[in-house]
């Protein structure tokens, strides 16, 4: 599977008052005709429809031993990946066995969603009578991170084809305004908190009357009486909450269960899949944590370490060579850039996520369509930044947040978003700073204070659509399981600097790799410097940059013009701050997603054939 890509689209919805099936079955086509033109061969639709809920999950065979959809005894279970850890929940039984068992645990007690590893969304239809039937419920959970992407939006029925009153939910942002055959148009604040950001954070998202639903939520449908519509309950488990409040804890059991679930990962991924798992070996600490369970573990996988950083691949060869048995060990290259279309690049990356990713992730292209081939799983280190304080990297910056007290912590995230150019609109930092201090004051009610208050913002808005955990079919981390969460809150300011957590799971995992240090820059003396051509140095997309700076419609409600136009010229003439590239990357970002708001329009009104009965 090619890079960062989505290949299943999950949906749900509930209507107040009831709708025929066959206009659902239409919404449904514009959906799957849309989202399988990004893969080389459209895949299969399974639904369970009713007249005012259902569920439908759009997915290839891939590989997995789980089953994405699974149906039993008046119960239909629909995810977007298999959710590790299953086990913590529903007792010693196989992949194929477990997902209509867990979604039964699930719907009693969602809260038990804070057991299982992220990423993934669950969709649970309980007591479907038949065709055309409502169901008695039907309850709906992300994970405890919010890295299983699921957006809502309510149905408006004076506006759009389909004509409902209700909720739509799903995976895949675009296909909330196609279901519901609407054109959608941009979300001013979704925007404006991108500027400032770099990321849509909170419950912000580009397209307007959309949503993303907040992590660890349950979503319970009910069907009303005598035909009536369902009723829609939404419920924060406060799973996060339960991972990060303060308790006491003897440290050294905290680390056990971590190194258990770290083995437990590994050992589900290689049950679940076909294909072994493929795990990130960087030089530094937090993919170590991940291959160290595999190697614990003892599974087949292949562990990749790309060359691309300067000294860290010598790191990786010693901890290959320092293995207590031998690993297969694959070497990729820097990745290239190659010469092609900007805006057709950037096209194809908003067609795959509906511009909920990173926007540094421009320099990497998209190639469509997507290949149809089993999934490769893949274990890697997201996440592991909550566990060595992320935005206090070092003693002077923790020093400077202790300083500056509860008052200072938001100061610290905006300094964080604007950098070094300040360039958003004042109000898009207004913004950003309430979404902030709401954040903050969410973590301390958890009873959190001080520098525990930025990882908690890191792990609640930041590591779901930042980190890109949740931005590949098949990717895992031993540093997004709850017993690594759990351990990382229990961690001071100073041990997560001294990367405590990090050394103790080394030592237990895998012994032989406590004495190979972390690759750390800093400290290795200096090296030399990694060299890429920065977007204005570009042929090609310099150019088309240019275009957008000068011509864009969209951008200049994000950004100032004259800053923005004057570090350009600058940034042509070899003067500009390596910071303004995040400005540009965003400005391209925005410019693109008006091509795709057209591209969502002409999907919303099209007339495809109807889903098959």
């Amino acid at each position: 599977m090619p890079g960062n890509v989505i290949t299943e689209t999950w949906l749900a919805y509930a209507f107040e008052r009831p709708v025929a099936v066959e206009r659902v079955r239409a919404a449904l086509a514009r959906v799957g005709t849309h989202y399988g033109a990004q893969l080389a061969e459209p895949p299969p639709l399974r639904a369970s429809l009713g007249d005012t809920d259902g569920l439908a999950l759009w997915r290839h065979d891939d590989g997995s031993r789980w089953p994405a959809w699974a149906e039993g005894e008046g119960i239909v279970v629909a995810a977007t990946a298999a959710p590790a850890g299953w086990r913590r929940v529903v007792g010693e039984m196989g992949a194929a066995e477990a997902p209509v068992l867990l979604g039964r645990a699930l719907a009693e007690r969602p809260e038990r969603l804070a057991e299982l590893v992220p990423p993934f969304v669950i969709g649970i239809r309980e007591a479907s009578a038949g065709p055309g039937a409502a169901s008695g419920r039907l309850t709906i959970v992300n994970d405890f991170a919010g890295a299983g992407r699921i957006y809502e939006k309510r149905l408006d029925p004076g506006a759009g084809a389909l004509g409902a009153e209700g909720w739509v939910w799903s995976n895949r942002l675009g296909a909330l305004p196609i279901f519901a055959g609407e054109e959608p148009e941009p979300d001013e604040r979704g925007w404006s908190l991108f500027a400032a950001a770099g990321w849509f954070i909170a419950d912000a998202t580009p397209i307007r009357s959309t949503t993303k639903v907040a992590p660890g939520t349950a979503i319970v449908v009910r069907a009303g009486a005598g035909g009536a519509g369902a009723h829609i309950h939404h419920h924060q488990t406060r799973a996060a909450g339960e991972l990060v409040t303060p308790h006491e804890v003897y440290f050294r059991g905290a680390v056990d269960e971590a190194a258990n679930q770290a083995i437990g990962l590994a050992r589900d991924l290689a049950e679940l899949f076909d294909e072994p798992p493929s795990v990130d070996l960087s030089g530094g600490r937090d993919s170590r944590i991940s291959a160290a369970g595999a190697v614990a573990a003892g599974i087949d996988c292949r562990f990749a370490t790309g060359d691309q950083e300067p000294g860290e691949l010598e790191i990786a060869k010693q901890l290959v060579t320092a293995a207590p048995h031998p690993l297969e060990h694959l070497v990729t290259q820097p990745e290239t850039d190659p010469d092609d279309d900007l805006r057709r690049r950037v096209a194809g990356i908003h067609l795959v996520h509906d511009g909920m990713r990173n926007p540094q992730e421009i320099r990497r292209p998209m190639a469509l369509p997507i290949p149809v081939e089993p999934t490769r799983p893949t274990l890697s280190g997201h996440g592991g930044e909550i566990a060595h304080g992320f935005y206090y990297p070092s003693p002077g910056k923790l020093s400077e947040v202790r300083e500056g007290g509860e008052e200072g912590l938001g100061d610290r995230l905006e300094q964080a978003a604007r950098q070094k150019h300040s360039a958003a609109h004042r109000g898009a930092y207004r913004a950003y700073r309430e979404e902030v201090e709401r954040a903050l004051a969410e973590g301390r009610r958890h009873g959190l204070a001080g520098p525990a208050l930025l990882d908690y913002f890191y792990l609640v808005q930041r590591l779901a659509y930042r980190s890109g955990l949740g931005a590949r079919s098949g990717r895992s981390s031993a540093c997004a399981t709850p017993a690594f969460v759990r351990a990382s809150f229990d961690l001071t300011p100073d041990q997560r600097l001294d990367g405590k957590l990090h050394h103790d799971l080394i030592a237990r995992l895998v012994p032989e790799w406590s004495e190979v240090p972390f690759f750390e820059p800093d400290d290795a003396g200096p090296l030399p410097e990694i060299r890429r051509a920065r977007i204005w140095e570009k042929p090609g997309h310099a150019e088309t940059v240019e275009e957008m700076i000068a011509d864009g419609k969209a951008w200049p409600d994000l950004f100032r013009r004259r800053p923005v136009r004057a570090a350009w010229k600058e940034a042509r003439e070899g003067k500009a701050h390596q910071h303004w590239e995040a400005v540009f990357n965003r400005i391209v970002w925005r410019e693109g997603f008006e091509e795709h708001l057209r591209e969502l329009g002409r999907a919303a009104t099209a007339e495809p054939a109807p889903v098959p009965a």
